[in-house]
């Protein structure tokens, strides 16, 4: 309920380590909290700030890459949706027929989240949370939030409500949300309701619901 959290973590693969893989990633975390109103509500601050790398000239393995969104890191998108897109023919026959965008993650990756606790049922350790998160991942060939890309280069959002087509701001996407989370005898239960802001697809849900067992 107060105080900091932050942690630096490195990993690498390689074949003189014996692995098939080649990367090499850091990620950085600063996590706040801060009690007010006599200690009932608690502000949780969050930053995570990732880069992976890799000498192979195919570039990052695709599981290794950053793909955002889910409730561990923005709220109200769907799981692993967030960053760089190809788009697939649906037809694989013809490869001028229409077709999907399909995530291939990216090597760059920022997630800020904004959260303010409070208790609804302290006797049996229920929660309420509400929140605001941001991020997104960006590919080899990008900057953080698109720094120095041609602003016609830069992927579409999709204002929620209006569907109103914008270049996100800050290269990043958007959402708010609210839950519920209980210190069960099983361990913590999270259920959350994410509402994106800025929708990666005009047909994207205008609310997320996403539930965990055991963790933040």
């Amino acid at each position: 309920t107060k105080g900091h959290y932050h942690y630096i973590s490195a990993e690498a693969a390689g074949k003189w380590l014996g692995s098939e893989l080649d990367f090499q990633r850091i990620n950085v975390n600063f996590t706040y909290y801060h009690p007010i109103y006599w200690q009932q509500l608690v502000l949780k601050v969050n930053a995570r700030l990732g880069y992976i790398h890799s000498f192979d000239p195919h570039g990052v393995p695709l599981a290794e890459r950053y793909f955002p969104g889910g409730i561990y890191t923005l709220r109200g998108f769907e799981y692993r949706t967030l960053g760089p897109q190809v788009n697939i023919p649906t037809d694989g026959t013809n490869p001028l027929s229409a077709g999907s965008a399909f995530p291939i993650g990216g090597n760059k990756q920022f997630i800020f989240n904004l959260e303010l606790e409070f208790p609804l049922f302290p006797a049996v350790g229920l929660k309420g949370v509400v929140f605001a998160d941001a991020g997104n991942a960006w590919g080899e060939n990008e900057n953080y939030f698109y720094v120095g890309r041609d602003k016609d280069l830069i992927p579409d959002a999709y204002v929620l409500g209006s569907n109103k087509r914008i270049k996100p701001p800050l290269g990043l996407f958007y959402s708010f949300g609210f839950g519920i989370r209980w210190m069960s005898p099983m361990g913590l239960l999270r259920f959350e309701w994410g509402i994106p802001i800025t929708k990666v697809h005009p047909e994207a849900k205008a609310i997320q619901f996403e539930f965990t067992i055991g963790s933040y």
